[in-house]
């Protein structure tokens, strides 16, 4: 399932369980964004920043805990390709120094 939050932040949810088959499923979802932009025929380049969260690691999660957690993930995701530290703590990313 795929849903619009806002702006240009999308959830999606599916039946990934692992970290290592979540980053297959960002890198297959990359693949097929690049494929989708040299078919259009422009020359640029897109990228997205991704956040994984799997309800294993929750005793009794909701989804404002997952997203909460997700986006913690995506957060140190943008500070690690653009060479920043963070800090995170569930909900709380700040960048470090």
């Amino acid at each position: 399932m795929v849903s619009r939050l806002a702006g240009d932040e999308f959830l999606i949810v599916t039946g990934i369980l692992g970290e290592s088959s979540a980053r297959a499923y960002r890198e297959a979802l990359q693949s097929q964004v690049d494929l989708t932009v040299k078919q259009s025929g422009v020359d640029y380049d897109v990228g997205f920043s991704f956040g994984h969260c799997s309800i294993k690691y929750f005793v009794e999660p909701t989804y404002e805990i997952l997203i909460s957690c997700a986006d913690e993930q995506m957060y140190r995701e943008k500070a690690l390709t653009k060479g920043q530290p963070l800090t995170c703590k569930l909900n709380k990313c700040q960048k470090e120094g």
